[in-house]
């Protein structure tokens, strides 16, 4: 049973909230199984629940909860709540497990279909039951959408020339010829720890058309915006081609690179990782 009692003022109250958690890369989502109502999503009635249930203390743990708004011959809405971005953020892994837990309701099929997000429309196509293939926004180096033709735009940050995008968040990216993925773990926890500000994603190019890359897990990170900043970066320094494969913290991301624009397309598997019942005295886990 779902129950959601909400006044103005009042805190929203929980009874036996059904969800499956999922992931895409490392960002992990909670997805709402029974669809929630225009006026439990209004205010800070969603908010309340994200806060309560993301919490990885005292609720089930995660990066934020979705919940999904269905009219007839239109594309479903995703909400999405989280203490860890803005409102008006839209996390593309949040994207990525919406995909595939709306693909496996069986209401799609192998056909493309579409999601709206805070007024805008994706577009997602299903390479099998897992992976997903998703139009994403372009990362913006500095305030720009990038450009073949323009230099990217740098800035010096302490002792480090950085490459500044922003995504979901704002987040920079640096090439190092580290030589392996350990060497390029521990040149991430150092930078991390030197520029707390905001996530430095350092990567190295092994073969042409695979990249390395890794950022210290401090804050929270959109990481399938990331990779796309990253293959961005490396692209347009001549480092890989226009299809890459991006490994981010060891999980696969493959981007597709149009000019002009640019558009970028990101193929990505998604996990479930458990389904289960929340109730705010206890959990039940299936």
């Amino acid at each position: 049973m779902q129950n959601f009692s909400h006044q103005p003022g009042t805190t929203l109250s929980i009874h036996d909230i059904d969800f499956i958690k999922a992931s895409c890369g490392l960002g992990d989502y909670l997805l709402l199984r029974s669809a929630l109502t225009a006026e439990q999503l209004e205010g800070f009635a969603f908010q309340d629940l994200a806060q309560r249930l993301c919490s990885r203390r005292l609720g089930v743990g995660a990066d934020g909860v979705i919940a999904f708004t269905r009219r007839s011959g239109i594309s479903p809405s995703i909400h999405t709540a989280s203490t860890r971005f803005t409102p008006d953020v839209v996390p593309v892994d949040a994207l990525f497990c919406s995909a595939r837990f709306l693909f496996d309701s069986g209401e799609y099929g192998v056909k493309p279909f579409t999601l709206q997000s805070k007024g805008r429309i994706f577009t997602v196509e299903s390479v099998d039951s897992q992976n997903f293939r998703l139009e994403v926004p372009s990362p913006t180096n500095a305030g720009q959408l990038p450009d073949w033709h323009t230099p990217l735009q740098r800035e010096q940050h302490l002792d480090q020339v950085v490459v500044p995008w922003e995504t979901p968040q704002a987040l920079w990216t640096q090439f190092t010829p580290s030589p392996d993925a350990q060497s390029l773990r521990r040149s991430a926890r150092l930078s991390a720890a030197n520029h707390p500000a905001r996530p430095i994603v350092l990567f190295s190019v092994a073969q042409k058309d695979l990249i390395s890359a890794w950022v210290r897990l401090s804050s929270w990170v959109d990481h399938s915006s990331a990779a796309s900043a990253v293959a961005l970066s490396a692209h347009l320094d001549g480092l890989s081609s226009d299809e890459v494969l991006v490994s981010l913290n060891d999980q696969p991301f493959f981007v597709q690179i149009s000019f002009p624009g640019p558009r970028i397309w990101v193929t990505a598997p998604v996990r479930y990782l458990f389904q289960g019942l929340y109730a705010p005295d206890t959990s039940f886990f299936a």
